[in-house]
């Protein structure tokens, strides 16, 4: 099995992009952000995955967005049961847990 590419490394990339163009030129900070790409690098090695391969990755929509279709469109049975599962879930749970902290 192949390992995943943590999206959590794209994030800090971009980040660290972002930051650069802000914060470049300050000695300390590019240091610091020096410092910080080497260890994402190492990071991405220790998977197995190139700088390149990460920043094309492509992002995950959140559990929330994969459920919400349009009200004109049906979901399919595993997104039925997904969002009944987890979305649906605080509805059942919020008695019991009101219940239980007034105790």
């Amino acid at each position: 099995m192949l390992p995943e590419i943590d999206l959590k490394q794209k994030k800090a990339l971009q980040a660290f992009d972002a930051d650069e163009q802000r914060y470049g030129g300050d000695a300390k900070w590019d240091n610091y952000m020096a410092l910080q790409r080497q260890t994402i690098a190492s990071e991405m090695r220790m998977n197995g995955f190139t700088e390149a391969e990460v920043r094309n990755a492509p992002e995950w929509r959140t559990l929330s967005g994969y459920l919400s279709v349009k009200k004109t469109v049906n979901l399919a049975p595993h997104q039925e049961f997904l969002r009944k599962l987890t979305l649906d879930s605080g509805k059942n749970i919020r008695p019991i847990l009101t219940r239980h902290s007034r105790s």
